[in-house]
Parts: structure tokens; C-alpha cells; sequence
């Protein structure tokens, strides 16, 4: 253990440095090595046995230098300053899942050590609301005075905590309710031209706004496909998006100008709209001049791209941003939406090559978004080694260097990277190309829910053995466990993950072929392997359970269940119908006696690809999701 005196005016960081005591292994005593601390322009660390000197030019390289101290000790000597005024994450509390502030703090304590300064709070309709019992209910939504207590413990770190709303789209959790009816365009984008709308907008800005320190807000507005074809269009006849996207954010505008506010936006409305093919990333179709000079130049533009495969695209499009006199800051991706694991292949493949056009372009605030689509099956504590990522490329002129990141790591959360990155090996299954996985492969998910006797996926999986890769990874996910007893139960979790895939590969590899090729033999090894598939299942939820309230409030959590309980449900079925094939009671079994076509035919064949929709694999039928006007 490293003794230090910390020297000079450090009031302000000594709450931070009592937060972080569960952190390092550094003690801060009178007897150590005298450390002189002051303010400078950038951040700078050098240490001996004799003494030691830290620059800092804002609050959160203060706590990024004594990770350097954790990392290198009396041999630390470090000179960098970021290339980005603002650079974190964004934490979606939105799809099911509210993550606890305790967890919040925790990964702000990393960010701090990593010298990430912004976290980006996602709530849709996750926080309180005066006058609208409906909005958040029973859905876990934070109070005000867990998110002023939250910014208290972020600026302490000397990071910017900003809410991140919807003024828009996205709202279904919202709008399903009769009682948010006089504001419903479609099932999930509000209806403009409607006072009662922006009313309520008013009301959800000042109550978003109000527990925290900064004057910035995100008020969404993306992806609003449907605008104004619902419940505006019977009323008023069509308007095009464009126009009507630009008459919104001028109403809205002034409701944040009104509460003293600075509005950020996401930027896929304003080019979209103008895409014959409603397309976000063409890039060739004119933007009108008028939609251009209509954007108010208070309002930052977030240019979004999750999923960069090519440097071309983020090069137009930053150009095209640039057309607007606007303020353009780029938000990238964690690849926590597809499934259970963080595709991380994809997520550092990506930043490579956006945050270097973002360095070339001169963009200086950029965030990795952690979006949690379909549920929020990929826990978020999974993502942490891509914060570290986000953080050394921000610190490095965009450049990745892997060796030297999974060092940072290791001194800022206190695991090896390589366990963190082994998550994401659960779907990238031998034979999966290309090799970093950029297209998300998300196997675990579909093998975990494909239905047992109509499998959707069964062409798409016919080329890969499964079972032997699931059993394998059991045994790395139980040593992870083991050798981690701070996130034992985020591994054991995976344990238990990738111990019922195997089995379940093994029915979806043979139960086909045996009813086929009328082979009775196996059929009565798969109908006694259905119990322990269940089993299995079972020791799946009840670790899942435990992950999840670890981390997250209980709310959201009956949607898992639900959907790991039909899982359970048709292996029952699936069991009692295989039995009776075995025995010869039945001849077939309809849905898998049928010949199998790729699930979507547009991708390769062969290949495992993303499917990251829980409804659209459980079954060909209606699962009861649709949109209504």
C-alpha cells in the first residue's frame, strides 16, 4: 500500500477522496510521500520515493492522476491533456431496468478515476412528475431527491451530470395510459399543435430539470417515424416531417429558453425527414436551406452512430452536421441493446473510426450511449472496460491502444480487462465473421428463447456447433467467478447463462434431424434432456433475479420473468411431444418436420446475426405488439 500526503489547496477534492476509499489501495496519511496538488491547463502526474506533483486543469483529472499513482506508484511520470472539453456515458433507466443510484455512484467513481466528466441520465419517463400520476407509474421512476443526491455525488467528482429526456417519440410507456389520450398521436409520439401537449412538455422540462446543477437538457425528439400520421393526420391532413419537426422544436425551444435552459437534441429528424428512403445516414439527399436556417443555433445537434463500419459515412455526415449553425456533439455506442452480453468488438471497432473523424472534425464533446432496447438484458455494469475504452481514446487523439487500456483498467475498476471482454465471447461463437463482430451477433439471446418446436432460427444456426462453444464458456464465465468475488454475481449470472444455452443447443442440434430421419433413439434423449434444460432454466432466472436487484431497483425485472417462464413453459410442451414420438405414439412433429429458410434473407447465409427483438423470436404468430393511431 502506497502512502501519500496530499499537499496544497485540496478542500474540494477531499469528499471525492473519501468516496474513493473502496477504490485504491492508496492511503492518504501524514506520514507518506509529500504530493504537491495544484490548478493548471492540463493534466500532469510524476512521482518518486521522495516526492510527488499533480496538475490538474479540472476537477476530474485530479482523481484520473491518482489512478496513474494506483497504476505506476513512485514511478509514475504522465503528461496528457483530452481532446474533448466533455466526454462520458449515457445510462439508459428507461427500458425496464432503473439502475440504482448506489450502482450509478459506483460507475461514477470509475468514470472519475478513468477522467471521463459527463454522465447523461436516460429517463423517458423515469423520474417525477407533478400533476401526471400516470407518467412513471409503477415503473421505478427516481425521485428528485435521488437525482439532486446523484448530481451532488457526480459534481463531487468533478463530473457533469445531464438529464436526458423525450419531448417527442418514444414515450409508449407514457401513452398507453386513456389518461395521456388528448396528447397521443401514435402509440408513441405525442401530437403537436396540441396545447395540452405542450403543457405537459413544460411540466416534464421544469421537473427534469429542477434537481440538477447543470442548465443543459437533452430533450430528445429521435426517431419519431411515425410524426404527425396518427391521430394529426385525421385532423389536419399531411404536413411534411421535416416541417412539422421544425415546428415542434421551435415550441419547445421556447419552453427551455423560458426556464433558462440549454437544449441538446438528437440530430435524426432533420435528416431523415429529408431521405426519400427515410434514411438517417443517406448521404447524398439535399437538406432543404429552409431546414437548415429553422434549427436555432441555441440547440446542440447529437450526431448518433452506433454501429460506424467505415470512416466514409462519419466523415459526410459531420460534414453534413456542419451545415447547420448549431453546436454538433458525436454520441457512439456501448452495444448493450441487442441481447445479454456488451458487444464489444463491435463497440471498440466503431469508436476507432468515429472518434477519429470526430478528432479531425473538431468535434469536443463526445458520449457513449448504453442504451438498453428490448428490456435491458445486457446489465450495464457489464459495459464498464467501455468506458475505459471511451476514456483513453478521449485522452489519445482517438487512437486505441489495447494493451495500454486493459492496464488503465485494471488500475481504475480492479479486474482484468480480459474478463470483462470474455462476456462478449458468449455470442462470439467460433465461425462468426466478420471476426469483431461488428453486426452484434446475438446467439445467447435467440438460442435461450427460440421456441423448441418452431424454430425460427434453425437455418441460421445450422452451421455452427453451439452446445461444445456454451460448455466451454461455462467453465471461463466459473473461473471469472471465482477469481472475482467483487462482481461475483454478475458472472455467476453468466455461469448460469451460458450453462442452460448449452443445453438448449443440444435440443435445437438434434430435434429436427430426429424427427426427420424418424430417429426415436435421440428422440428419447431429448425428452429426457427437457427436464434438466428446465432445471437449468430455473438456476438461470433465480441468478438473473439476483444480479438484477443487486443493481437495479425490482421494477422491470417481471418482464424477464415472464419471458424466461415461457421458456420453461414450451420445454414442458416440447418434452411431452418428443416423448411421444420416441414411443411411436406420433408419427411427426409438425413444426419441426418443416424445412427450415434463413430468418431474414437479405443477410448471408449461415451466418449468426442480430435479432435482438424478444417477440419477434419467440414465435411466427402475434405476440401481442402492434402500432395503433
Amino acid at each position: 500500500m502506497l502512502k501519500i500526503k496530499l499537499l496544497g489547496d485540496i478542500d474540494i477534492f477531499k469528499p471525492g477522496i473519501k468516496a474513493m476509499e473502496e477504490d485504491l489501495s492508496l492511503c492518504f496519511c501524514d506520514d507518506g510521500i509529500p504530493v504537491t496538488v495544484e490548478k493548471g491547463d492540463k493534466l500532469s502526474v510524476r512521482m518518486s520515493e521522495e516526492e510527488g506533483h499533480i496538475i490538474y486543469g479540472e476537477k476530474v483529472h485530479f482523481f484520473r492522476a491518482l489512478s496513474y499513482i494506483e497504476q505506476y506508484g513512485t514511478l509514475c511520470f504522465v503528461e496528457e491533456k483530452s481532446c474533448f472539453k466533455k466526454s462520458g456515458i449515457m445510462f439508459d433507466s428507461s427500458r425496464n431496468a432503473v439502475i440504482k443510484p448506489e450502482t450509478l455512484k459506483f460507475m461514477f467513481r470509475k468514470m472519475a478515476l478513468m477522467g471521463l466528466n459527463m454522465g447523461m441520465m436516460y429517463t423517458e419517463d423515469t423520474y417525477e412528475v407533478e400533476n401526471y400520476p400516470y407518467f412513471g407509474y409503477l415503473r421505478g421512476a427516481y425521485s428528485k431527491a435521488e437525482i439532486k443526491d446523484l448530481d451532488d455525488y457526480a459534481d463531487m467528482l468533478g463530473i457533469e451530470l445531464v438529464p436526458c429526456i423525450q419531448t417527442l417519440a418514444h414515450l409508449e410507456c407514457v401513452l398507453r395510459w386513456e389518461a395521456m389520450a388528448p396528447i397521443r398521436d401514435t402509440t408513441r409520439v405525442m401530437e403537436i399543435d396540441n396545447e395540452e401537449t405542450y403543457k405537459f412538455i413544460a411540466q416534464i422540462i421544469k421537473d427534469a430539470s429542477e434537481p440538477y446543477r447543470t442548465k443543459r437538457i437533452h430533450i430528445g425528439m429521435d426517431e419519431a417515424e411515425l410524426l404527425g400520421l396518427g391521430k394529426y393526420l385525421k385532423d389536419n391532413g399531411y404536413v411534411p416531417a421535416h416541417d412539422l419537426m421544425l415546428k415542434h422544436l421551435s415550441r419547445v425551444n421556447e419552453i427551455v429558453k423560458a426556464q433558462g435552459l440549454e437544449p441538446m437534441i438528437w440530430s435524426d429528424m432533420f435528416f431523415s425527414s429529408c431521405s426519400p428512403d427515410d434514411n438517417y445516414y443517406d448521404l447524398v439527399a439535399p437538406i432543404p436551406e429552409h431546414v437548415i436556417e429553422s434549427v436555432p443555433d441555441n440547440v446542440t445537434l447529437v450526431y448518433w452512430h452506433y454501429g460506424t463500419v467505415d470512416e466514409e459515412t462519419d466523415d459526410i455526415m459531420l460534414k453534413r452536421h456542419k451545415l447547420f449553425k448549431a453546436k454538433t456533439t458525436f454520441a457512439g455506442g456501448l452495444s448493450t441493446w441487442s441481447g445479454m452480453t456488451p458487444g464489444y468488438g463491435s463497440a471498440i471497432y466503431s469508436a476507432k473510426l468515429a472518434l477519429r473523424q470526430c478528432f479531425k472534425h473538431g468535434i469536443d464533446e463526445a458520449i457513449a450511449t448504453a442504451w438498453g432496447d428490448n428490456g435491458q438484458e445486457c446489465n450495464l455494469l457489464t459495459a464498464l472496460y467501455g468506458f475505459q475504452v471511451w476514456a483513453e481514446m478521449g485522452y489519445h487523439e482517438g487512437i486505441f491502444h489495447e494493451e495500454y487500456t486493459k492496464n488503465r483498467f485494471k488500475a481504475c475498476v480492479g479486474v482484468s480487462a480480459d474478463a470483462f471482454l470474455d462476456i462478449s465471447r458468449l455470442d462470439e461463437v467460433d465461425g462468426v465473421v466478420p471476426p469483431p463482430n461488428f453486426y452484434v451477433a446475438d446467439p445467447t439471446k435467440y438460442m435461450l428463447f427460440e421456441d423448441p418446436l418452431f424454430e425460427t432460427m434453425g437455418d441460421d444456426s445450422q452451421h455452427f456447433k453451439l452446445s461444445p462453444y456454451y460448455k466451454k464458456m461455462t467453465t471461463v464465465m466459473e473461473k471469472h467467478r471465482d477469481e472475482n468475488p467483487k462482481f461475483k454475481k454478475m458472472f455467476e449470472f453468466f455461469v448460469r447463462l451460458s450453462a442452460a444455452v448449452e443445453k438448449k443447443c443440444i435440443w435445437h442440434e438434434n430435434a429436427a434431424k430426429c424427427i426427420r430421419e424418424k430417429d426415436r433413439v435421440t428422440a428419447q434423449m431429448l425428452s429426457d434432456l427437457a427436464p434438466e434444460i428446465i432445471a437449468r432454466i430455473q438456476e438461470l432466472s433465480l441468478a438473473w433475479e439476483d444480479f438484477w436487484m443487486d443493481t437495479n431497483k425490482p421494477y422491470g425485472f417481471d418482464a424477464i420473468e415472464v419471458r424466461l417462464g415461457g421458456v420453461m413453459a414450451r420445454m414442458e410442451t416440447a418434452g411431452r411431444h418428443m416423448k411421444d414420438f420416441a414411443d411411436g405414439l406420433i408419427d411427426t412433429i409438425p413444426g419441426l418436420d418443416e424445412e427450415k429458410i434463413p430468418y431474414k434473407s437479405y443477410y448471408p447465409m449461415g451466418h449468426l446475426n442480430c435479432y435482438k427483438f424478444w417477440h419477434e423470436i419467440i414465435t411466427n404468430g402475434y405476440a401481442g405488439i402492434r402500432e395503433t393511431f
